[in-house]
C-alpha cells in the first residue's frame, strides 16, 4: 500500500535495530505505527528481532539490501532532509530526557539508548562530522554518563572531541 511504501522508504534512515517508538517519530504517525511495522514484517521488508532483554522493547531491523532500496526511494521522493531531521529531533529529545543520576528511571533511560543506539550514532555522525552543529555537541554532552556506565570511554572520547569542535560557543548545556 502507499502507507507501507512510505514507511519502507522513511525507515531507511535507521541504520540498525530500532524500536517502534523511534519508527513512529520517523514516520510521523504514532497511531498506525505498530500496524505498519507488523505489515512490513509480514512482507519481509523488516525483521522483528524481539526484545533485547528482560523488560525491554521489541526491536526491528531492515536488511542492508532492503534499506538500500528504501534509501533510493527516499531520495526519489525528495524526503531525505525532512526524515533525517525527524530522526535528529527524536535523538535530541531522547538524550535531553536523561533523568537525574541515581534514580530508577536512569536504568530505563540507558536501556532506551541501547535499543536505538545505531540511530544515536548515525545522528552523531551527521551532526558532528557531516554537518557539524551545536546540537550535535549537546547530544554528545548528554550521553557522557551513558558512555561511562556502558564502558564506552574510547568511543566517548572520540565523540566528545568532535563535539568540542562543533560547539561554537564552547558552553555545554546544563546537566
Amino acid at each position: 500500500t502507499e502507507a507501507e511504501q512510505r514507511a519502507h522508504r522513511r525507515l531507511s534512515v535507521l541504520p540498525g535495530a530500532f524500536t517502534a517508538g523511534l519508527a513512529a517519530a520517523v514516520l510521523g504517525d504514532a497511531d498506525g505505527t505498530d500496524d505498519l511495522l507488523a505489515r512490513l514484517v509480514h512482507r519481509s521488508m523488516l525483521v522483528s528481532e524481539g526484545a533485547l532483554g528482560h523488560e525491554r522493547r521489541t526491536v526491528f531491523r531492515q536488511l542492508a539490501t532492503v534499506r538500500s532500496h528504501a534509501r533510493h526511494a527516499l531520495q526519489d521522493a525528495d524526503e531525505v532532509r525532512d526524515i533525517l531531521d525527524r530522526r535528529e529531533r527524536w535523538t535530541s529529545a531522547l538524550t535531553s530526557a536523561r533523568p537525574r543520576l541515581g534514580t530508577a528511571a536512569e536504568v530505563h533511560w540507558y536501556q532506551r539508548i541501547d535499543d536505538d543506539y545505531a540511530t544515536v550514532r548515525a545522528t552523531l555522525t551527521r551532526l558532528l562530522i557531516d554537518e557539524p552543529c551545536d546540537e550535535g555537541g549537546r547530544i554528545a554532552y548528554q550521553l557522557t554518563h551513558y558512555w561511562y556506565y556502558r564502558e564506552r570511554l574510547i568511543e566517548a572520547g572520540r565523540w566528545l572531541q568532535l563535539s568540542r569542535d562543533a560547539l561554537r560557543d564552547g558552553d555545554p548545556v546544563d546537566a
